[in-house]
């Protein structure tokens, strides 16, 4: 198949287009062009592009209450909304790039919409077939409703600006910034568009679908080491006109904003020094920065009033490698996107494939999933509960609490054969069922666990150097979880019962009765306080509870609505959600 014939290839065996679908470019290989870099191996791997009819009423569900709302509300509605789609039971809403501001500004603040979460912002490459090829995906929650919504604009590479949603929703600054980055899209208004996941002098965006896989030489520039035996450097690369690592600088509504990759340690403090104020370099090679953060900070005495975080060390690239792998090995890439959670990255993108493939997975596999899911969870808290009090000085907790993460690995081992990185889970279900011995294993797991709850809790929260270092320190209301995207552990310590496994339940957990721990903070208390409150309301609500259920087996819960044999076998799980949920909220506000 040559490049000239390849736009009208068929659908790939096995993947169905909805009804009205119209195919409008397809590739072979990596992008259809014959020796382009492709080293997948999967040369004859067809892509395909398809656009759906706009949705004609009624659309179903809420779908025509939130178009009606926002039709009334917004006089501009018919020239800023170019067409609404409805596919796979989700809303999308395609608007001019010129007016997504205004559209978001409309869904966050109508009574009847109240779209108060912009929940990310990201970019999608349809390739170079389409005109308009580069779209700005928003997905939008309303937390009011449990409602979700999408609001997609479409650029062309020549002028490809959008509007920017900061001042609507401030949590899209580093989201925009990182579409930006990865894609090209200018976002206008934005207070600071810099890069944040690439270098500084890095050149392209490496997420088009015309940027090629590899190919691209690291170079050191300007960097010198010394040779041996002699006293002059040898250049590690041709040296450039300019310095690519200083730093620059420019005036915005948000202030001065800095360039800062590196070498630019004179232009960041290039301001007068007024009232003691003090700039100071923390990280990436710092004992709690770990090598994957940069922190610039600027002190006045020992209070820090200003820190400019400089992240991507960590940024390997995953999404574009994705793109020349098949759904099978994709679950080997984002496990690795975060190693204390690696179960939670492969159910969530095989909950996406198996969403966009229409696959139904077992009961069996969902409830193994939610097994995995809970366990995963607590053992990533206890890490941030372990190395939060290593840092406050507190090592007991520190060596018990990777001790008791220990035991949870163990299960991991035995189930998938791997400790972290397990790619266990797979689209249609999970690489295999439990062996023999990992129910008991798990039971004797929760006994223990349950154990441990409150002596963490006496060991930690009533501690007067916790309390010294945790009161009065980082205070943030709903409102400003709300603003900044701040969800799970950390707004219910707020006081909002946010907890998706309830507002909008995923793998069953619908099925399963549990309590939402939270707490409202005061100005005197402090967020981080509310934290540890939260945190250990909800394991001592765990620990105490008394189970409905079989007799024979204390286990089972009357509470989980059998749907099949196996169902109430797994009820513990529900006590796994309410457990050790989440000791990194409290941990990561530790230090002021």
């Amino acid at each position: 198949m040559t490049e000239e014939n390849s736009d009208r290839l068929p659908v790939p065996h096995g993947i169905g287009l909805p009804d009205g679908e119209n195919i409008v470019s397809s590739g072979q290989g990596m992008f259809g062009v014959t020796g382009s870099g492709d080293t997948s191996g999967f040369g004859g791997l067809v892509r395909t592009r398809a656009v759906l009819p706009p949705a004609e009423r009624p659309y179903g569900g809420f779908f025509d209450e939130v178009v009606d709302a926002l039709t009334e509300s917004y006089p501009a509605f018919a020239d800023a909304v170019l067409r609404v789609e409805i596919d796979r039971d989700e809303l999308t809403i395609h608007v001019r790039p010129e007016k997504v501001a205004e559209v978001c500004q409309v869904m966050r603040d109508d009574e009847s919409l109240r779209f108060e979460l912009c929940s990310s912002v990201s970019g999608v490459d349809y390739g170079p077939a389409e005109p308009d090829r580069l779209h700005v995906v928003y997905q939008l929650t309303s937390m009011t409703y449990r409602r979700r919504v999408r609001l997609e604009a479409s650029v062309g590479t020549e002028n490809p600006h959008v509007a920017s949603v900061t001042a609507v929703y401030p949590t899209a600054d580093w989201q925009e910034r990182e579409t930006w980055d990865l894609f090209g899209v200018i976002f206008d208004g934005h207070p600071g568009l810099t890069r944040i996941l690439m270098p500084d002098d890095w050149e392209g965006h490496p997420q088009r679908k015309d940027y090629p896989l590899g190919g691209i030489p690291v170079e050191y520039k300007g960097a010198e080491i010394p040779a041996a035996g002699r006293t002059e450097g040898v250049p590690m690369s041709t040296p450039t006109s300019t310095d690519p690592y200083a730093a620059s600088a420019r005036e915005t509504t948000e202030g001065r904003v800095y360039t800062i990759t590196g070498g630019d340690w004179d232009d960041t403090t290039a301001s007068q020094f007024e009232d003691e104020r003090l700039v100071l370099n923390m990280g990436p090679q710092h004992p709690s920065t770990h090598g994957v953060l940069r922190l610039v900070l600027e002190l006045e005495g020992e209070t820090v009033t200003e820190a400019t975080a400089v992240v991507g060390y960590l940024h390997t690239g995953i999404e574009k490698n994705l793109e020349y792998r098949t759904w099978t090995q994709g679950t080997t890439f984002v496990t690795r996107a975060d190693y204390l959670s690696p179960i939670f990255n492969e159910t969530a993108y095989c909950l996406a494939v198996e969403k966009l493939l229409g696959v139904e997975v077992p009961e069996r596999a969902t409830l193994i999933r939610v097994i995995m899911m809970e366990l995963n969870r607590i053992s990533s808290h206890l890490v941030w509960l372990a190395t939060g009090a290593n840092e406050l000085g507190a090592t007991t907790p520190m060596t018990d609490g990777f001790l008791d993460r220990e035991y949870i690995l163990d299960i991991f081992e035995k189930v998938s054969g791997l400790r972290m990185n397990m790619a266990y889970i797979r689209p249609g279900g999970v690489a295999q069922d439990f062996p023999p011995g990992t129910e008991e294993q798990i039971r004797d797991l929760c006994k223990h666990l349950r154990k441990r709850v409150d002596w963490y809790h006496g060991l930690l929260t009533g501690q007067p150097v916790f309390q010294a270092r945790m009161k009065n320190v980082a205070y943030l209301d709903v409102q400003g979880c709300v603003a900044l995207g701040v969800t799970g552990p950390m707004i219910r310590a707020a006081g909002l019962a946010w907890d998706l496994r309830k507002t909008m339940p995923y793998c069953g957990y619908e099925t399963y009765d549990f309590e939402v721990a939270t707490h409202t903070p005061t100005r005197t208390a402090g967020r981080g306080i509310s934290y540890a409150w939260t945190r250990c309301a909800s394991r001592r609500r765990s620990s105490t509870r008394r189970w409905t259920g079989s007799r024979r087996d204390p286990w089972w819960s009357a509470t989980r609505r059998s749907r099949g044999r196996h169902s109430s076998r797994w009820a513990w799980t529900g006590w796994a959600t309410r457990s050790i949920t989440s000791a990194r909220s409290w941990a990561s506000r530790w230090r002021p």
